[in-house]
């Protein structure tokens, strides 16, 4: 399962910053081990621990940080101390294993960060901890560029959200359409963009050293009737109409999108994958899913406060399949989408909503109808 790694600018002695690269931490996991009362030795399971904490990966490229903690019995000084002592300990066991000093960053917090009550036995057990985190080091790049108005080319003030395969962060364009985000090099990434007046849109890019050195213009696509917005991060599990996890951070721009501009009324399109096929009928099971797809769609929005009256959703089947022979997972994920046609509101009449049968589930990929087998 891939790791989800967020950027961080943090641990200020592992982040080498130059004027167009520099190196940043990205989190990979924890481990945390507690200590007896007035202790600060390691134990045969700290060091267990910690063993199989540091040779869990195979990555040279790491950092670690050690948050070292105490219970409140004794004075803060003393504890101040303590919780010092108990961070050289690890510190020296990471030492001992070959890990730089330069990739090590230590703090010692005494009793003042509890993460349970002192009160109990119980709870001054959970205190006297030390937390060792580890991340690894990556080489970040300068992204700069120019967002405009697809109409007067005007520079516009938008969010702008990067992710990659290990990344994710963001930053906002200024009044001149200037912005300047950090994308780890080498990678290709997605810029996320979205404002007020604009249709949700999406640039992909490789980060290199030029990424700082030459800014990037891109032109995004003012809100007019007819226009359509493919959700690219929108995906649903084969045969069902439920949306697989990483789809959730673009269903939050999507109510960004309509709860910023509460005077657009969509129409929602549901696809399906269903390639070197024959157009599917419409009173198929194919057809159906590609209509329950639109729905959830829907019904997420409405559930987030997002007027009916805003709104019609419909099916498309396997009839505007991005990739019509697709061959790889890649090309069938993007045949199985979601659209958004902006359209008039006095067009927006609810009665016409594509109908689905009652007895159908399509929460379990089981077919009820005769159909063909579809992704």
């Amino acid at each position: 399962m891939k790791e989800l790694l967020i950027f961080l600018f943090c641990l200020s002695s592992f982040f080498l910053k130059g004027q167009d690269s520099f190196d940043s931490l990205l989190y990979k996991s924890n481990v945390a081990i507690y200590f007896e009362t007035d202790s600060f030795k390691l134990k045969e399971h700290h060091i267990h621990a910690l063993d199989s904490f540091i040779t869990q990966t195979t990555d040279t490229m790491l950092a670690y940080s050690i948050q070292a903690h105490t219970d409140d019995i004794g004075s803060t000084e003393y504890n101040h101390e303590l919780s010092n002592k108990r961070g050289q300990s690890v510190l020296a066991f990471l030492q001992s294993n070959g890990i730089p000093t330069d990739h090590i960053k230590a703090k010692y917090h005494g009793e003042l960060m509890p993460i349970a009550s002192n009160e109990s036995e119980d709870g001054r057990s959970q205190n006297r901890r030390a937390t060792i985190r580890q991340y690894h080091i990556k080489e970040m790049q300068w992204i700069t560029g120019v967002l405009r108005d697809s109409v007067n080319q005007v520079g516009i003030e938008a969010s702008i959200k990067l992710h990659s395969k290990t990344i994710q962060t963001e930053s906002r364009s200024d009044s001149t359409g200037f912005f300047r985000i950090a994308g780890p090099a080498g990678e290709v990434v997605g810029l996320d963009i979205r404002a007020k007046g604009y249709l949700l849109h999406t640039h992909m890019m490789k980060v290199t050293p030029l990424s700082s050195k030459k800014p990037v213009e891109l032109i995004v696509p003012k809100i007019e009737i007819g226009k359509t917005m493919r959700l690219n991060k929108l995906f649903f599990e084969g045969n069902k109409d439920i949306l697989v996890e990483k789809s959730e951070e673009a269903m939050e721009e999507l109510y960004l999108f309509m709860s910023d501009n509460s005077d657009v009324c969509v129409e929602i399109s549901g696809h399906i994958n269903l390639p070197n096929n024959s157009p599917v009928g419409k009173e198929s099971w194919n057809y159906y899913l590609s209509v329950a797809r639109a729905k959830k769609i829907n019904d997420n929005l409405v559930a987030n406060k997002i007027a009916q009256n805003r709104m019609i959703y419909k099916g498309f089947g396997n009839w505007k399949m991005i990739y019509p022979k697709a061959t790889s997972e890649s090309q069938t994920a993007k045949n199985r989408r979601v659209e958004l046609k902006v359209i008039e509101c006095d067009k927006v009449i609810t009665s016409f909503n594509d109908k689905i049968p009652a007895d159908l589930d399509f929460s379990t990929g089981e077919r009820h109808l005769k159909a063909t087998r579809v992704n």
